[in-house]
């Protein structure tokens, strides 16, 4: 569980805090490195059922109508779960468009060409070769990090797909508030760091919204189809408690 104990007024006095925040550049090389460490152990079948499995049934629920599955992957990383669901389903036909910070989407591509898989820094780029909207948007423990989590919402619902999963999020009741979150580089990314990866303590805003405002946004064209404990995304906000959660919404006809 993370423990934020540091507030500020805005995004932007936080991130004056953290130095280069999530642009640093070294959290894309580790994040890299350790999706290229982690390939085999797909392989083998070693997986962490915490998010995979909300996001395995997102993509089989998109899949009972359309062949190939276009998703649209905010803030995917370099591509683990599209690694990891064909490493479980090679026969599922699936284009991954992941959407990154301008410097993981170059590390990304410099370390991985694969058929059905590829990395954008801007959503409307990513959506443009499927036409504008895809069959699943997957955003996984990014809404809280960005400057922004209520704008982005607001585009992943614009997106008009058909499902919609929103993964590992902190449920927060509290009036909306913006903290200080410090981690350990090599804790960033899938799996265990390779021998050798750098290790620093690194810091970035995070954001808690309130849940009825977020609710409300995505509520007005989606229903909830399944609600999942995703405790990875716990936090410890001053005294209260943020309770990670998943969300799977379908889009009303």
């Amino acid at each position: 569980m993370a423990v934020i104990e540091h507030f500020f007024s805005s995004y932007q006095d936080a991130l004056a805090q953290c130095g280069a925040g999530y642009e640093d550049g070294d959290i894309p090389a580790v994040v890299g490195r350790k999706t290229v460490a982690i390939l085999p152990m797909l392989r083998q079948m070693l997986l962490d059922p915490d998010p995979l499995a909300v996001s395995l049934m997102s993509v089989l629920t998109a899949a009972g109508g359309a062949n190939p599955v276009k998703v649209l992957d905010v803030g995917g990383g370099c591509g683990y779960h599209f690694f990891a669901l064909r490493a479980l389903l090679p026969e599922l036909a699936v284009i991954w468009h992941v959407v990154e910070t301008k410097a993981m989407t170059a590390q990304a591509r410099s370390l991985f060409d694969v058929d059905g898989l590829r990395f954008f820094s801007e959503i409307e780029d990513a959506l443009a070769p499927f036409g504008g909207t895809a069959d699943l948007v997957h955003s996984s423990s990014t809404i809280q990090y960005v400057p922004q989590p209520e704008d982005l919402v607001d585009q992943l619902v614009a997106v008009a797909a058909r499902h919609l999963l929103i993964a590992r999020f902190p449920i927060f009741d509290g009036p909306r508030i913006v903290g200080l979150q410090a981690s350990r580089l090599a804790d960033n990314g899938p799996g265990p760091a390779p021998e050798g990866t750098p290790d620093k303590l690194v810091h970035y805003p995070v954001t808690f919204c309130n849940k009825d405002d977020i609710a409300a946004r995505l509520l007005r064209t989606y229903d909830i189809t399944g609600q999942f404990a995703s405790p990875s995304s716990n936090y410890r906000v001053g005294g209260s408690a943020a309770t990670g959660a998943s969300f799977l919404l379908r889009r009303r006809a």
